[in-house]
């Protein structure tokens, strides 16, 4: 979050410093500001570094001075290049003192109908060689107060037509051997073998403390336990796949995750936050349902069945909740189905000036099928005082006036909310509005990514913005999950506390302060999942390297590792088996997995060949239940093997008929494509197309098995393919039209 703000703050004072130039040519006289470097200087510098084609010759350019965001002054560069049959963009920043090349990125975009280059990619030893050896000549002697991060298992996650395949590295600083939040990074093509990203951030004028008087670490870990300990929490898992509901798991996880991270200050044994040295206690920890005056009890019991709303009534309920001001004009009406909140359809509105001028601006947005608002922002430019002068409610009258919005808007939310403590910011003491924010309790347990945000203007008291995460779906059962005593042995078995140097910002801005606090050694938040016992990232990819151990250097590893992540392919066993010929059972398992159904098993079996003893049972049934096939007694066959022209008709038949893939790849370019069979040819076309079906060495082998492994790099890349416009096939319809193809199919099998 810190290092989130301290971007989009940088951002504004790009715009606001002296010397901002755009569409600048070499050669042109620029007015710069108190660097040593000129604008030629640093030019030079960023042409050398980007190998920077010759003809690119117009850019972008902004000067920054120091302020309490950047350390030092530094000139900005952007090229762009929209005219080439590839995109190209390039960027670079450089330090206008001391000539220090703080960030670049080189890049190009290849178009739909170009493969990226054949041949093998580089490993990802050769690669962490190579960035090595590029970050030593960068930052020179500084290299020896680095040490390599640890990385985590981040599968790539590459488009339809190839994208780039992108290996990173980083280091982190160290002071008297002790971490720091400064670090170096760098990324390498696997293609091509460039480093193509380079970043470089190394804090200067700091004061950092003697390591003397400090707690050992048995301490810390005793005060962890005794203050922080580990809660249940709902935890969303982040997918690699557009569409997808993100599944939710129970998980025990480190208390004080709604505040954004916490430390043990190594001096005083204080709970700090991370970022900014807040004291907490633990009392202020703990999550409790909200209080608010004069509130009547309420269960919300999800969506309201009513008929969906039209825009016109969708706008009158936007325009009911909030007072748009007269002056204002309706400029724009939007409708999204957004893949993020899958199942939430949304009419949008703006207000502004009729001549579309700068001024106040109004949008809301209204949930269609509940009728509730979704978020609310009001911007309005700041008056000559810049909102300063004048007298300011205090921060519990903000509260109270939060409290009774939330009670007006959503009378049935509030008795599952709990208002988490607020989290200073440099800028609180300024013009920022108060911020509260509110997470959604089910069953007592905090529900991490459904919550509500609200800001309150501190000089008008005016709500300025509204932000509401909020969905209904099963959850995991509390009662069974495993002991907290349980879950704290696991996660000490792979989890421990580190010393580090924090650079905090304080209240008042600057100058920052580093403290030195004990804090969880890995990089990305884990913690245990309450039902398994085991321990896993937040984010919802398997903790351990790779998932079976015959994978390792197998080509679909990283895909397998993505579907497992998720729940599409078990991480169960040690063994996957990649290049078995996978059987209609398995490939029903696969689809009802990615279709996002709940298995289900009943005393009746539909099909005389899937027996109720058999594993698959569930998974055939389970698509009988929610109607997408009709159990007729029949063969089903779930021990057959499926070929890959198969694979392709019912695939195809998922796909809307006029979604086009014409600038794919072509089938001819198959050596076997005369081979396919005349009912399979146009699905391998449309397949081949979209870059959801690959070739080996040439051939599309139509009459062959399919591998496991192959349907799980079908699986994946008809995942990533529904981000495409136009290709929307999920949930039901998903399944529908796979067991419909399985079940018609039989004449070509």
């Amino acid at each position: 979050m810190k290092r989130l703000l301290g971007l989009l703050l940088a951002g504004f004072f790009m715009f606001s410093q002296l010397g901002v130039v755009w569409g600048a040519q070499e050669g042109q006289q620029v007015r710069e500001g108190e660097g040593q470097l000129n604008m030629e200087q640093a030019l030079n510098i960023a042409r050398k570094v980007l190998e920077l084609p010759a003809e690119l010759k117009s850019f972008d350019v902004n000067y920054q001075s120091a302020n309490e965001w950047i350390d030092s002054p530094r000139w900005d560069f952007n090229w762009f290049d929209r005219q080439q049959a590839s995109f190209r963009h390039y960027s670079a920043s450089i330090d206008a003192e001391t000539g220090e090349v703080i960030n670049f990125r080189s890049g190009e975009g290849f178009p739909e109908s170009q493969q990226r280059p054949a041949g093998k990619l580089l490993s990802k030893e050769v690669s962490r060689q190579k960035a090595e050896a590029f970050v030593k000549k960068m930052v020179g002697a500084k290299f020896n107060e680095l040490k390599a991060m640890p990385e985590f298992n981040e599968p790539f996650l590459k488009g339809p037509y190839g994208g780039p395949r992108i290996y990173q590295f980083r280091w982190q600083r160290l002071v008297n051997g002790i971490p720091f939040e400064d670090e170096v990074a760098a990324g390498v093509d696997a293609y091509t073998g460039k480093v193509v990203n380079y970043s470089f951030r190394w804090t200067r004028n700091i004061n950092f403390p003697k390591v003397e008087n400090i707690k050992s670490v048995e301490d810390a870990r005793k005060i962890f336990q005794d203050s922080i300990g580990l809660r249940l929490y709902y935890q969303r898992k982040e997918t690699p796949f557009p569409g997808w509901l993100q599944p939710v798991r129970l998980m025990y996880l480190p208390g004080g995750m709604e505040q954004g991270g916490l430390a043990i200050d190594a001096v005083t044994g204080k709970l700090i936050h991370r970022w900014n040295g807040q004291e907490f206690d633990k009392g202020k920890l703990e999550v409790k349902p909200l209080s608010i005056e004069g509130i009547q009890e309420a269960v919300y019991g999800g969506k309201k069945e009513q008929k969906p709303l039209s825009m016109e009534e969708a706008l009158a309920v936007a325009e009911k909740t909030f007072s748009i001001p007269n002056e204002l004009k309706l400029r724009d009406r939007r409708y999204n189905e957004s893949w993020q909140r899958k199942g939430t359809r949304i009419w949008g509105f703006t207000w502004g000036a009729p001549d579309y001028r700068s001024g106040t601006q109004v949008s809301v947005e209204v949930d269609i099928d509940s009728g509730e608002v979704r978020s609310y922002n009001k911007f309005a430019p700041s008056s000559g005082d810049n909102g300063l002068g004048g007298a300011q409610i205090s921060k519990d009258e903000a509260r109270k006036i939060a409290g009774g919005f939330l009670k007006k808007l959503f009378p049935g939310k509030v008795s599952s909310l709990a208002g988490t403590q607020e989290i200073f910011s440099p800028e609180e003491e300024k013009n920022a509005p108060y911020s509260f924010n509110y997470v959604r309790l089910v069953n007592g347990i905090p529900y991490n990514g459904n919550n509500i945000n609200i800001q309150v203007n501190r000089r008008t008291g005016e709500i300025e913005n509204l932000w509401m995460m909020w969905d209904e779906r099963e959850l995991p059962a509390s009662k069974e999950a495993i002991p907290a005593e349980k879950a704290l042995e696991k996660f000490w078995a792979s989890e421990k506390l580190e010393l580090r140097y924090l650079s905090q910002q304080t209240k008042g801005g600057s100058p920052r302060e580093v403290r030195l606090a004990y804090v969880l050694a890995q990089e990305v938040p884990k913690g245990i999942n309450a039902l398994t016992g085991e321990a896993e990232s937040i984010y919802g990819f398997p903790w351990k390297q790779g998932v079976y151990k015959d994978l390792a250097g197998h080509w679909v590893n990283e895909k397998v590792i993505a579907l497992a992540g998720i729940g599409v392919v078990d991480s169960e066993g040690e063994e996957f088996a990649p290049d078995r010929a996978i059987t209609r059972a398995e490939f029903v398992k696969l689809l009802v997995n990615a279709s996002q159904l709940k298995p289900v098993n009943p005393d009746n079996p539909s099909f005389e060949d899937v027996a109720k003893d058999k594993w698959y049972y569930r998974y055939v049934e389970t698509a009988v239940k929610e109607g997408l096939v009709k159990g007729d007694g029949k063969q089903f066959r779930p021990e057959a093997r499926v070929t890959r022209q198969e694979m392709a008709v019912m695939l195809n038949r998922l796909i809307p008929a006029d979604k086009k893939a014409e600038d794919g790849p072509k089938l001819e370019s198959f050596k076997d494509s005369k081979a396919i069979a005349p009912w399979a040819k146009e699905s391998a076309r449309r397949l081949v197309g979209f870059g959801i079906m690959k070739g080996s060495d040439g051939k599309f082998a139509p009459g062959s098995p399919a591998s496991r492994a192959e349907a799980v790099s079908l699986i994946y890349f008809f995942l990533q393919a529904q981000d495409e416009p136009g290709f929307r096939a999920t949930g039901a319809g998903f399944a529908a039209g796979v067991i419909e193809a399985f079940t018609s199919l039989s004449s070509h099998q």
